[in-house]
């Protein structure tokens, strides 16, 4: 199974909680398509905070790498931030190899990735 993000809830502070169910993967990205994430959330999603739940998410490529490195910038330069959190281990071993938390923050949990929003 391909992407699949769902918004799980907004929080009172503000806080987009998104869940992947299935493999983050090229087929999820076309050149001149939306982001999926304005999919999800619309066209301000890069303004939002937004805590991206991978627990269900088996394997990642570096298509998906991309995504995620591509996405954090364009949200930071739009006053966003976006925060992985339950991040499966197969997921979290490749994300860890590649160092990816000094772009995109990993929490264990979804409180603690909300918590990343005020540091």
């Amino acid at each position: 199974m391909a992407l699949n993000l769902s918004l799980a809830n907004r929080d009172d502070s503000g806080i987009a909680h998104l869940a992947n169910e299935g493999e983050i993967i090229a087929a999820d990205f076309t050149a001149h398509g939306p982001n999926p994430l304005e999919k999800a959330l619309g066209p301000e999603w890069a303004s939002m905070k937004i805590v991206l739940d991978l627990d269900r998410t088996p394997y990642i490529d570096s298509s998906g790498i991309g995504w995620l490195i591509q996405s954090q910038k364009e949200a930071k330069t739009r006053g966003g931030k976006i925060v992985l959190a339950g991040v499966s281990p197969q997921v979290r071993q490749v994300l860890d190899m590649l160092k990816i938390h000094r772009i995109v923050p990993i929490a264990a949990t979804r409180a603690e990735a909300a918590q990343l929003f005020n540091s």
